[in-house]
């Protein structure tokens, strides 16, 4: 058997240079001195008046808020009040329909006026031309014809 032959590497290639030229660097140079402009510096009294001026705005708008709230609250108070008294009133004039709408009741009223009760229902047949059931004269029709 034969060594196998060692493995080698290859080496890397140094690489070419490039020409370097020399080159000028800039100087260095001096500003001009800078005049700094006089800034104002407000006053702290200033300050303070802006600021409290700002709390009375604040609270006096607080102060309208919470009265129109106070006032809207008494409006709703009042139509609640008005609403709870159209609710009984409503209910008085259903309960006084419903009994002037019962049966008694109105059979009384329209004796009242002369009317009679009327006999058995008969009934007409479109179809045929006939009547259905026996037609009878009311017992009170002489009191209805006057």
């Amino acid at each position: 058997m034969a060594l196998p032959a060692p493995v080698t590497r290859a080496q890397p290639q140094p690489r070419p240079q490039p020409s370097r030229r020399p080159t000028a660097r800039p100087s260095l140079k001096l500003l001009p001195q800078l005049v700094s402009i006089p800034t104002r510096k407000s006053k702290p009294v200033a300050f303070a008046a802006i600021l409290s001026s700002m709390l009375v705005l604040g609270s006096v708008v607080l102060l309208l808020i919470n009265t129109m709230l106070a006032q809207d609250a008494f409006v709703l108070r009042n139509l609640q009040e008005q609403v709870t008294s159209l609710t009984a009133q409503e209910q008085a004039v259903t309960s006084l329909t419903d009994i002037e709408s019962s049966p008694g009741t109105l059979a009384s009223k329209a004796t009242a006026l002369g009317m009679v009760p009327g006999g058995t229902p008969v009934f007409l047949d479109l179809s045929t031309g006939k009547v259905v059931g026996v037609p009878e004269k009311s017992a009170k029709s002489a009191l209805a014809i006057r």
